[in-house]
């Protein structure tokens, strides 16, 4: 099942991802966060120094990232 994201968010990274090339991550990309449901994302007040479990696109593999600072976010609309 595909779903629209619910949130979008500007990420910094502590290091760049050895699994995203230069131009992927000049152009942004789509991070699934598999781990986290729509309560968990209303309730964190900070992803900063934080290290998650991603999935590129919504699909396996999972990938670990660490967010150095998290510089917006908001909710999409459906």
């Amino acid at each position: 099942m595909i779903q629209s994201p619910e949130h979008m968010h500007l990420l910094l990274l502590e290091e760049k991802p050895n699994w995203l090339s230069s131009d992927q991550i000049e152009v942004g990309v789509l991070i699934n966060f598999p781990e986290l449901n729509e309560e968990d994302i209303h309730q964190m007040s900070s992803v900063n120094n934080s290290m998650f479990q991603v999935q590129y696109e919504g699909k396996d593999p999972v990938y670990t990232i660490i967010i150095k600072n998290g510089l917006w976010s908001y909710p999409v609309e459906s």
